[in-house]
């Protein structure tokens, strides 16, 4: 599946998250589509992410989309 299918499915309006060499096609993308802007945050680390999208979330109440590598799941629940 290419990234532009996937993320016309997905459907959301804006992603955050940590750089991974795993997920360079996706952060190429959004990148090159969004820059770093109000729709697309590059994050310090996953923490900071999730809460941006909580933040994103309560104001708007859209999904956004928080992308890290699998060990970022441990340091959002940290």
């Amino acid at each position: 599946m290419r990234v532009e299918e996937f993320v016309e499915i997905i459907g959301a309006e804006f992603y955050t998250g940590v750089p991974d060499s795993q997920l360079k096609a996706f952060c190429d993308y959004l990148y090159t589509k969004h820059g770093i802007s109000d729709r697309h945050i590059i994050a310090a680390n996953e923490g900071n992410a999730v809460g941006l999208a909580a933040g994103y979330y309560l104001a708007t109440g859209k999904i956004p989309v928080v992308y890290m590598q699998n060990s970022g799941i441990g340091n959002t629940v940290n």
